[in-house]
């Protein structure tokens, strides 16, 4: 199926489907990218001439989303000297889930803060998050933001 009815140009000829093929009685006679629409979506989109390459159609992209997450890279140092990092489980489902990370606090963002007003409130958002937690800390500190894109999120981890 997939190497002889291709996107642009369709092998009718050689198709062991062709005498059941409902895009093929549309009787093609221009060559598109089939891949631009979607007739099971949008019925009003078909071009009878253009027959088999009307099928499959892609749909919309959705675009990407916008997420900005605060990671904390809480060490202590052991009585032998080596350095221990707090970790923590995602949740076993969503996002990279079951995998293990440093701890991470999820940042909605504010409705048209200016930056200095967004320091605060990442400031605020680790604070609550280690008091909830009870974890003592000294001597924190913001390194930098690491950007990531997923295949749907455009991530921020400001560490």
């Amino acid at each position: 199926g997939a190497t002889v009815c291709t996107p642009k140009a369709p092998s009718c000829s050689d198709c062991p489907l062709k005498s059941i093929c409902l895009a093929r009685k549309l009787n093609a006679t221009t060559i598109v990218d089939i891949e631009d629409g979607c007739f099971r979506c949008s019925k009003s989109n078909i071009n009878c001439a253009d027959g088999v390459l009307n099928y499959p159609r892609k749909a919309k992209k959705q675009a990407s989303r916008e997420e900005t997450t605060l990671v904390l890279a809480l060490s202590k140092t052991g009585p032998e000297g080596q350095i221990h990092y707090a970790i923590q489980q995602r949740p076993a489902s969503g996002l990279l889930a079951n995998l293990w990370e440093l701890l991470t606090v999820p940042l909605l963002p504010p409705p048209a803060a200016n930056n200095n007003q967004q320091q605060v409130d990442e400031k605020q958002a680790v604070e609550n998050y280690l008091e909830e937690r009870k974890i003592v800390h000294n001597k924190l500190q913001k390194k930098g933001v690491v950007n990531h894109v997923f295949s749907h999120i455009n991530m921020s981890y400001v560490v």
